[in-house]
């Protein structure tokens, strides 16, 4: 429960962080939220020792093979289906690992 008077700071008074902090604190962020992961049984009954934030990075290299077209489906609609297809591929290949 929260005690006292909250006080929001005037916009004009908060500086946006340069981009060099902003990353550095967005990787810590992300590095945090995975530990979190790494010590929830539904990630531990995956593997002893799964280290998420190493598996999430393998995962987005193979996924960055071949990346999909963010956008056009309504235009061509073979997209959606290379989309689909290459999703699918994506999803084989991460669980026949």
């Amino acid at each position: 429960m929260a005690k006292g008077p909250v006080v929001i700071p005037d916009v004009k008074e908060i500086k946006p962080p340069d981009a060099k902090t902003y990353c550095e604190r967005m990787e810590q962020e992300i590095q945090d939220y995975f530990r979190y992961l790494n010590g929830k049984g539904y990630v531990r009954h995956l593997g002893e020792g799964l280290d998420t934030y190493s598996h999430f990075k393998t995962m987005i290299r193979k996924f960055s093979v071949k990346l999909p077209i963010p956008a056009g489906e309504a235009i061509d609609s073979s997209i959606i289906n290379d989309n689909i297809f290459l999703f699918s591929e994506f999803l084989t290949r991460m669980t026949s690992d």
